[in-house]
């Protein structure tokens, strides 16, 4: 059980970090585009950008997703109503 909480907090990790490379890849990407007037070039940059975000962007909200550590109960989560009941 232990092995598993280790295993996914690196992954998630690795996972956070690919999402950032991307989003920074994706600005670079928006960057380089704009040094362009038109045509090809220009389109396969912009494409470049929207696709690293889309990766970022997922990359990231997995990475975020799998810290949560909820176990997928409904009542698992704060209520204030509960505060002072036991378990």
């Amino acid at each position: 059980m232990v092995g598993s909480r280790v295993g996914s907090r690196v992954g998630s990790t690795l996972l956070a970090r690919l999402g950032t490379v991307s989003v920074v890849l994706g600005f670079a990407s928006y960057a380089v585009s704009q040094a362009f007037d038109g045509g090809v070039l220009r389109g396969f940059f912009q494409g470049a950008t929207l696709a690293l975000m889309v990766t970022g962007a997922i990359a990231l909200g997995r990475s975020m997703r799998s810290q949560g550590g909820t176990t997928g109960d409904a009542d698992a989560g704060w209520l204030p109503s509960r505060d002072g009941q036991e378990p």
